[in-house]
Order: C-alpha cells, then structure tokens, then sequence
C-alpha cells in the first residue's frame, strides 16, 4: 500500500518525538543528547538548503512568463499596481491579527522557553532603513547576486523588467518565454522531488528538539501549532472573505480556483515548513 507525502510527514513528526525521547532517557548527560541534537538536525537542515534551492528559478520562471503572456504592458502596470497595494493591505491586517492573537492566547507563556539576557544580540536593529537603502537594495545590481542570496524583491524586479521585455519583442520573444515555462514546470517538478525528503527533515528537527529540550517541549508547541493553525484559518476565512465580499469577488470560486492550481505543489511544503519552523532548534 502507498502512503501518501503528508502521511509520511506525520510518521516523520511521531518517529522524530519518539526518537528524542528514547535518546534522551538512555543518554541524560547534556553533553550527549547536545551532540545528537546537533547531528540529527543536518536532515532539516538539509531539506531547508534545498527549498532555497528551488526558489530563485521558480519565482524568476514563472513571474516572467506570466507577464509575458498579458502582453499590454498597461495592463501590467494596472495588475501591478493592484498586486502591491492589495499584499500591503493584506499584511497589515495578517500583522494585526497576529498581535492580537499572540496577546489574546500568549502561546509563549504555556511553552515556557527561557528568556534570553536582556543585553543579547538579537540580530534584528532597531533603525529603520534609509529610502536610498531600500531603493538600491530592491533594484538589483546583479540578478546573479540576488539569485545566489535568494534575495526575492530584486529577482521580482528583474523579472517583471524581463518579462515586460520579451512581451514587448512579440514571435521573436516566444522561444524563449515558451522555454521559461517549461522551466516552471521543471522546476515544479523539483518541488515534488525536493518534498519527498519532507519527511526525514521533519523527523531531524523534531527529533533535535525532544532531545535537547525533553518530551514536556511538545505540549507548548501543539499549543503555538493549534494558535497558528487559528490564525490561518480565521484569516482565511473571515477576513479574506470580507476582501472578496467588499470586492464582489466570489469567495468559494476564488477558493476553488487556488486550490486546483497551487494546492497540489504546496500544502505538503507548508505543512512540513510549518513543522519545521516551530521544532527549529
């Protein structure tokens, strides 16, 4: 009998608990189950390396051809435009709904983590970038950089410059746009490639963590996963549904529509991101 991708992952998750646990009982020196933990979790990062792999072509492939193919470049600026000011509109209220949502539930209270001293490094400055820094960050100097550090904004301005281009160029532009979709497909064929090791990353980060930080861990992050899960949903629902509604938009057509053309590349991804950003070490 073939066990679906998602199943697998599932397995992954128990075996991994399962795993740390039993390593943990038979080892209890913190120097033992520290060095496990820091073994068995190359498999996640291993399956985080080849996401990113993956990334740059998708987005440069698929964004090109699909400006290409509207062809009327007012057409992309008025798409553009709409695309911009709706993802900004919609992050602020996912924003809004995340603080409200951690400050209503307090998922790291019942996870229990220690507190960090309050003079560490945090990585995260507190200075707003400068205009000029945004600007020339956004605008790439070099597409190949910005592929090499997955750096997504300049690859999306190289490609709309690309597509709009080619578009502009008409017959003697369509071998290579028709070339750039068959690169998507290839590279949503890698995706599914790239998902079969889902399982054994999710098993590593899970693993790492039950042994480094014991089987009580996995209360608090069923806990954050459920309030996570939550959120998604109720955006999902609720104040997407408004957006549609306040656009005349129809909601389960839209639904239907996403899931037929992206639901099949990356709910296994999601769902084994999300694992592994919530057991990440």
């Amino acid at each position: 009998m073939k066990i679906n991708l998602t199943t697998r992952i599932f397995i992954g998750m128990l075996l991994g608990i399962l795993t740390g646990y039993l390593y943990r009982e038979f080892n209890p020196e913190p120097e033992k189950f520290n060095k496990f933990a820091e073994n068995i979790q190359i498999l996640s990062d291993i399956f985080l390396r080849l996401i990113k792999m993956i990334i740059a072509p998708l987005v440069f492939s698929t964004l090109v051809y699909g400006v290409a193919k509207v062809g009327d470049f007012k057409s992309v600026g008025r798409i553009g435009i709409k695309t911009i000011l709706y993802f900004q509109f919609a992050t602020l209220l996912a924003l809004a709904l995340g603080l409200i949502l951690v400050n209503l539930f307090e998922p790291g209270h019942v996870m229990k983590l220690p507190l960090p001293a309050i003079d560490a490094n945090s990585g995260i400055t507190n200075k707003a970038p400068a205009l000029r820094e945004f600007i020339t960050h956004v605008i790439p100097k070099s597409v190949v950089e910005a592929m090499a550090n997955n750096e997504i904004l300049p690859i999306v301005i190289f490609s709309l410059f690309f597509g709009i281009a080619a578009a502009s160029m008409g017959e003697k532009a369509k071998s290579v746009v028709n070339a750039l979709d068959t690169v998507g497909h290839i590279m949503f064929k890698v995706t599914n490639y790239v998902m079969q090791f889902a399982p054994f990353g999710v098993f590593g980060a899970i693993a790492a963590v039950v042994a480094k930080q014991g089987l009580s861990i996995i209360g608090g992050y069923l806990y954050l996963i459920a309030c996570f899960y939550f959120g998604l949903i109720f955006f999902g629902v609720v104040i997407l549904g408004l957006i549609c509604f306040s656009l005349k938009i129809p909601f389960f057509k839209l639904l239907s529509h996403v899931k037929s053309r992206c639901y099949s590349h990356f709910q296994r991804l999601l769902l084994s991101l999300l694992f592994l950003k919530q057991w990440k070490l």
